[in-house]
């Protein structure tokens, strides 16, 4: 005879020095937690999912939404837990759906487990490590040009002193040889791996796909379900 086991769904928002934790159960209310998004704290918030959950199958939740949960998310692949990321704009329009529009983190950790529960996203794969460093190397290329952008923007300021000025196009001068630098290195990791590169020319090969589009596809889709 077939033996259904009861699931528990954990729902995690995740910021940089906070996990904030919701247990959604088949009965009784919503659970929340507040962990520190600190190795320490990590099994500490796994002793207390477990108590709650009894005999339950446990399955957590966070959104992908960049570093903040990669340390957290390891942790609980390492202490073999179902774990699913998944990508923000799916659990936005799913709540939304369901006419959720508080944001507050509580919330937003019931919206990620009530999310794990109707839709139970497939587990989350670490990516190889080939592609782990392409997402290091275009997400830090953003960073840069999102600087760049800044100072520009401060250039065109009325009234800006000449020193000031001089030290901004210091700036955007530095910023243009680091992004120049970085799209090499991005082109040299992704020409010294024949996967990255195979894909790269098929997603080039779709009218408008830049090589910069296509570094961001390769690096960013593997991360979520």
């Amino acid at each position: 005879m077939d033996i259904t086991v009861a699931q528990v769904c954990i729902g995690i928002d995740v910021s940089k020095a906070i996990l904030d934790v919701c247990i959604v159960r088949e009965e009784g209310k919503p659970q929340h937690r507040k962990f520190a998004n600190d190795a320490a704290d990590f099994p500490k918030l796994l002793r207390w999912v477990r108590h709650l959950a009894a005999e339950a199958s446990c399955h957590f939740c966070l959104e992908a939404t960049g570093a903040y949960g990669r340390a957290f998310t390891a942790f609980l692949v390492e202490a073999s837990q179902k774990v699913s990321v998944v990508n923000p704009a799916r659990v936005k329009y799913s709540g939304m759906a369901r006419g959720q529009s508080n944001k507050t983190d509580p919330h937003d950790a019931l919206t990620i487990a009530d999310f794990c529960r109707k839709e139970n996203p497939p587990p989350w794969r670490a990516a190889q490590p080939e592609v782990q460093t392409l997402v290091a190397l275009v997400r830090r290329l953003q960073d840069l040009k999102d600087q760049l952008r800044q100072e520009h923007n401060r250039l065109g300021e009325p009234g800006l002193l000449p020193a000031v000025a001089r030290s901004i196009q210091k700036s955007v001068d530095f910023l243009r040889e680091e992004i120049t630098l970085l799209k090499k290195d991005i082109e040299t990791h992704v020409g010294a791996h024949p996967r990255l590169k195979a894909d790269r020319e098929r997603l080039k090969s779709i009218p408008g796909v830049s090589d910069t589009t296509a570094h961001w596809v390769l690096a960013e889709l593997p991360a979520v379900e």
